[in-house]
């Protein structure tokens, strides 16, 4: 029986650390925010939102205000689903609680790496019938002809939508590790259970 206790905590301990250490990233704010984009207002809850539903704890932009936004985006001929996708993740910066590190003086500036997988998802998109990768060599060409500024993500002043990208594959990782911690603690309590019955 004693032996069942020390693994249970030892589970529930590992669980524990799990938790801490997932919730530990990207919560780290070094300044106050605000939101230039809406004349600097501060970011809210937004439990509602349709869009851009990974900033509802914190956003800047309110439904309202995202479906105008949208609505006024036209829909490109060629664009599949991932290029759709990526595009959405761009528009979304207007939601951003961080958007004062990257929205100054009425200019986006967007990092190189969040323009490089727009490029590349986004590679077959016709503008005005020709295919984009004809149109780009690069995601700095695409972003720069849309007049948003560009620089490497490591300077932390620009929109980087991979952040997102990578934080939703962290909550997955770390839920299915999760899972199996709770899984093996229940496989090898069980299996204890039955040889202390027996």
């Amino acid at each position: 029986m004693a032996v069942a206790i020390g693994l249970r905590e030892t589970y529930v301990a590992l669980i524990y650390i799990l938790f801490c250490v997932y919730n530990g990233e990207g919560n780290q704010t070094s300044s106050p925010q605000y939101c230039p984009y809406f004349q600097n207002r501060a970011p809210s809850p937004q439990p509602t939102l349709e869009n851009c539903t990974w900033y509802k704890e914190k956003a800047c932009c309110l439904n309202e205000e995202l479906a105008i936004i949208f609505s006024n985006l036209l829909p490109m001929a060629g664009a599949d689903e991932k290029c759709l996708e990526a595009l959405n993740h761009l528009y979304c910066y207007v939601c951003s609680p961080e958007q004062s590190n990257f929205f100054t003086r009425d200019m986006l500036t967007v990092c190189e790496e969040s323009c490089d997988v727009i490029h590349a998802k986004c590679a077959n998109a016709l503008l005005k019938g020709v295919p984009w990768r004809e149109l780009y060599s690069n995601g700095t060409e695409f972003c720069a002809a849309r007049k948003f500024r560009t620089e490497k993500a490591e300077a932390g002043q620009c929109f980087d939508f991979t952040k997102v990208l990578k934080s939703f594959a962290m909550s997955v990782r770390t839920s299915v590790v999760v899972l199996l911690c709770c899984g093996l603690y229940l496989a090898i309590h069980g299996y204890l259970h039955i040889l202390c019955i027996f």
